[in-house]
């Protein structure tokens, strides 16, 4: 009877182990973890020099008058547009004894008008305090330096592209106009003027600007940063399963890196959840 006890308790046993395996290989089998995958295809990919600098209009003129005399009034007020030779403002003539007819500062420029800061029956002096400025804003222009090393990718007509905090997300695109032909033996820094269209006059003197300069530009295989790990590989997803894989990188552009060796082009890319997951495992697609 004791014999009999013990072989039903063993049988018991058994199948309890064996539904507990059961058990753990379905939930090993759940437990696959989820990836989003990605085929690697040719995009556009770009070497970029970001630098940051100023924008002011491609001529800014302070005005000045001519003669001594007291300051009389202003015919224009900051902010309208003038014509060149346009009256900007009026100067009384300093002579004493003499009756004149006052002087006419001019614009020498087409323009927008600023800094009218001279104050009714102040003095004016020729050539040191100037009347008003005034900003030919239909180009804008930045003078940025760039490493020296960037001297061979250089050329008029480089393609720029400049975005401001007054217009966030917006990119405004313009060129190198001209760059320095030697390099400042202080800095290896090489001096380039860029050159921004501005219809509308969307954009203004003094503000604020990040520029990109596009030094080189191509098609190639490129894939989203995140799924290159350490800059040398990814997983590629195969019958289920993820693959480890080396490869070589190249240029990195708007969240983009390029891959020179390593892959082919149509393969599939864990780009999401590779963090978690080790060569040879079984994965699932989100």
């Amino acid at each position: 009877m004791k014999r009999d006890a013990v072989v039903i308790i063993l049988f018991v046993v058994l199948a309890l182990s064996a539904g507990g395996c059961k058990k753990g290989g379905a939930a090993q089998q759940q437990a696959a973890p989820f990836v989003s995958i990605q085929k690697l295809e040719k995009r556009v990919v770009r070497e970029v020099y970001k630098a940051t600098g100023t924008l002011l209009g491609i001529q800014d003129i302070s005005v000045y008058s001519k003669i001594n005399g007291k300051f009389l009034s202003y015919d224009v007020r900051e902010g309208q547009y003038v014509e060149k030779d346009q009256v900007i403002a009026r100067i009384d003539r300093d002579v004493t004894g003499l009756k004149y007819e006052p002087a006419l500062i001019k614009s020498p420029i087409s323009g927008i008008v600023g800094n009218l800061n001279r104050d009714k029956g102040e003095m004016i002096i020729p050539g040191q305090i100037p009347v008003a400025s005034v900003s030919n804003m239909t180009t804008m222009e930045a003078t940025i330096s760039v490493p020296e090393r960037y001297y061979p990718h250089l050329r008029g007509n480089n393609p720029v592209e400049v975005t401001t905090e007054a217009y966030p997300g917006e990119v405004f695109k313009g060129k190198i106009v001209s760059f320095t032909p030697v390099s400042d033996p202080l800095t290896h820094t090489i001096d380039l003027k860029v050159h921004v269209p501005n219809p509308g006059l969307r954009l203004r003197s003094g503000m604020f600007a990040r520029i990109s300069i596009i030094l080189s530009e191509r098609h190639g295989l490129a894939l989203p940063e995140e799924a290159v790990i350490d800059n040398r590989f990814v997983f590629v997803y195969n019958d289920g399963k993820a693959h480890l894989r080396e490869v070589n990188t190249g240029l990195e552009y708007n969240t983009f890196i390029e891959i020179l060796d390593g892959l082919t082009e149509g393969e599939d890319v864990i780009v999401v959840g590779q963090k978690y997951i080790q060569d040879g495992m079984e994965v699932q697609i989100r």
